[in-house]
């Protein structure tokens, strides 16, 4: 079963945990407003390079969410004809250039490394799943480490944080109602109740 929670970080900010087949990983906003994606492993010893996890349809909520952070990597042709409609071809190109995702997979190295240490979120859909799959970082410096960095002003993805930012808040308002609607998607602002 995939499930997903809200609960506070370290700071009191909202984090959301999301389970899937027992594991969890988390997406935590920080006190400097970056985006933070994974998870730990308590025993330190036995680091795997990497950790995959399933999302299925078995959540709508989350599946629906996790569809739509994939597409707005995926297809990107609006957004770039927009921006040329507009007389904004520089941006256009940044979008086709910076876009982290190819080969039918997103690829997000962390911003709070060098790409060649950095640790890696690759999220890859097949058939009607998704996964998600962190490398762990590979600094001799710092801590090595699951969680991936979508920071909110250095990121070298410029313009593809706010797929990341949008993914984290509506999974903050998502609510799972014991009875959905045929299947659909219910959306429910706590501020509103």
């Amino acid at each position: 079963m995939v499930e997903f929670k809200k609960e506070k970080n370290y700071v009191g900010i909202d984090r959301v945990i999301i389970s899937s087949d027992g594991d969890e990983f988390e997406l935590s906003l920080e006190e400097n407003g970056d985006l933070y994606i994974g998870f730990c492993i308590p025993n330190e010893d036995k680091l795997p390079s990497e950790k995959t996890f399933k999302i299925t349809s078995d959540n709508p909520l989350l599946y629906y969410a996790v569809d739509n952070l994939f597409d707005s990597f995926k297809d990107t042709s609006a957004l770039e004809e927009c921006l040329k409609k507009y007389g904004n071809e520089t941006l256009a190109k940044l979008i086709r250039r910076d876009n982290p995702y190819y080969d039918d997979k997103i690829v997000w190295y962390s911003d709070d490394f060098s790409i060649d240490t950095a640790s890696k979120l690759t999220i890859t859909k097949n058939n009607d799943e998704f996964y998600f799959t962190f490398s762990r970082s590979k600094s001799k410096n710092e801590v090595n480490t699951y969680f991936v960095c979508i920071s909110n002003t250095i990121s070298r993805y410029h313009a593809f944080k706010i797929p990341f930012m949008n993914f984290y808040k509506n999974l903050l308002v998502y609510e799972k109602s014991d009875v959905l609607n045929k299947n659909s998607i219910q959306r429910i602002n706590k501020k509103g109740k």
